[in-house]
């Protein structure tokens, strides 16, 4: 016997689509400001060739506001609020209904129709969900479905083990620092760099105007790297930082590790959250198995590169491959862990480490940077990919290399700290492009310009504009790539 009853399921099913009473959203999910993968949702969702979007990312980076938004466009739109089906199974009760069972409810209870509009929220709650979305895609051609998911481990595992041409996986990650500016409500007028990685082409006059009215932002800047790219605590008063972190811990980083990714996973939550601990206290590092192990004791080198494989799933790291001056991955054990938001590591570290220290800003903005350069190629173009460089025998390295099927594009080296210094001997120097300079990521807005280094050239940016046209530059490929919702629905 169920625990729930149907007229229980009916009762949670109005309360979770109030435009069937309504007519219109809860404006307060509805946020105006459209994130850029809001635009690349739209683009699969109503795409010519069918598919259903599969949002992926950490805990309170924005998936359920996406959705709400694009329920909200078609309501404007004219859809019939009853052709509109919201399931969050993030509720013991749509928990143990499951997708079918509740779209049978929607069916006999609710409308018959068989060109309707579903949304899923945490879909990794169905154990079957992949079945479920893939019945629904064969057996009711008109409809269009997007769903959501918090534990990426187990949302890339089935999307890898199933039917990958019906689904799109559409990760998203925390915001931008440029998104970050613009929910603030800061908008900088007149900068639009379509390429930043040829900003050194551009005149200096043009340079210098782009780098002044980034000036103002720097601040802004400072605070992105305290608190992160969580949407609902980018507001909060300098007094309540230090409880938004508590709640970044509490609500992203612990409900991921003790829940989500420990049921399935077969992970010990204890020796997984101080593995995690361990990389937020060395980002931008790159990882020594056997250290850690030394240092944990009772961890086996194994396990160290599955709690990798699985803090990457769900979205807390990111993990930096090594290549070589080809551009040829080597040595996956000889990677490098970067904590995929400032904020997280901030929720794990604050009483550690302050990130107003030189050296721990300079990790943070390194992180910053390899977080924006990666998001961006996976936006732009998923064949490129991006890792960092080593000289063999030496301690030599370049922070952030992104590598195309031809080999390396582009080489970028963060140097933010008082002295940032580029000696002759640095590898961006003795293994620069033909093609390209190489980028300086530095410390102060003023500190930026095209300069000659014994064969090549260099560039140096600052770590503000980086950020902040890099992160522009991703949300306008989303924007432009999306039109909007096809008329005649």
């Amino acid at each position: 016997m169920a625990i729930f009853s149907e007229a229980d399921l009916i009762t949670l099913m109005r309360v979770q689509n109030p435009w069937w009473q309504t007519g219109e959203t809860d404006k307060r999910k509805d946020l105006q400001f459209r994130r850029g993968e809001y635009y690349l949702c739209g683009q699969v969702f109503w795409h010519k060739i069918r598919r259903f979007p599969v949002l992926s990312g950490p805990r309170r980076v924005g998936k359920s506001t996406i959705v709400h938004q694009m329920i909200g466009d078609l309501l404007a739109s004219g859809i019939n609020p009853f052709q509109i089906l919201y399931l969050s199974l993030d509720t013991s009760a749509m928990e143990e209904a499951g997708i079918l069972k509740l779209l049978m409810i929607y069916q006999s209870q609710i409308s018959q129709s068989e060109d309707f509009y579903l949304f899923v929220d945490e879909v990794q709650k169905d154990d079957d969900w992949t079945s479920a979305m893939k019945f629904i895609y064969d057996s009711f051609p008109a409809v269009h479905a997007m769903a959501t998911g918090s534990a990426s481990f187990k949302i890339d595992g089935k999307y890898r083990e199933t039917w990958e041409g019906s689904l799109r996986l559409i990760r998203i990650p925390t915001l931008s620092f440029y998104e970050y500016c613009q929910l603030r409500g800061i908008r900088m007028q007149g900068i639009e760099v379509h390429d930043l990685f040829k900003l050194h082409d551009a005149s200096l006059a043009d340079q210098s105007s782009i780098m002044m009215k980034l000036s103002g932002v720097e601040p802004e800047l400072n605070r992105y790297l305290r608190l992160g790219g969580f949407p609902e605590y980018i507001d909060v008063s300098q007094m309540d930082e230090p409880y938004a972190l508590s709640l970044i811990e509490e609500n992203v980083i612990n409900k991921v590790i003790f829940n989500d990714l420990t049921t399935t996973e077969r992970v010990n939550p204890t020796q997984l959250k101080r593995v995690f601990s361990y990389f937020c206290n060395t980002t931008s590092n790159i990882v020594n198995v056997e250290e850690i192990c030394r240092e944990l004791q009772g961890i086996a080198n194994a396990t160290v590169i599955k709690y990798m494989d699985i803090l990457e799933s769900a979205g807390l790291i990111y993990c930096a491959e090594q290549v070589n001056s080809s551009g040829k991955k080597i040595l996956k054990t000889r990677r490098k862990v970067h904590i995929a938001d400032s904020g997280i590591r901030g929720a794990v570290m604050s009483e550690l480490h302050s990130p107003d220290d030189p050296v721990q800003k300079g990790y943070l903005i390194e992180s910053a940077a390899y977080k924006h350069t990666i998001d961006y190629c996976r936006c732009v173009d998923p064949t490129l990919r991006v890792g960092y460089m080593l000289q063999a025998g030496r301690d030599k390295e370049i922070d952030i290399v992104i590598c195309d099927r031809t080999g390396i594009r582009q080489l970028i080296e963060s140097k933010v700290r008082n002295q940032s210094i580029v000696r002759d001997n640095d590898l961006i120097i003795t293994a620069a492009l033909d093609h390209q300079p190489g980028y300086v990521i530095t410390k102060s807005i003023s500190d930026y310009g095209l300069s000659s280094r014994d064969t090549t050239e260099i560039y140096r940016i600052p770590s503000t504009a980086f950020l902040y046209l890099l992160g522009q530059m991703k949300y306008q490929h989303n924007r432009n790539a999306f039109s909007g919702i096809p008329s005649g629905i």
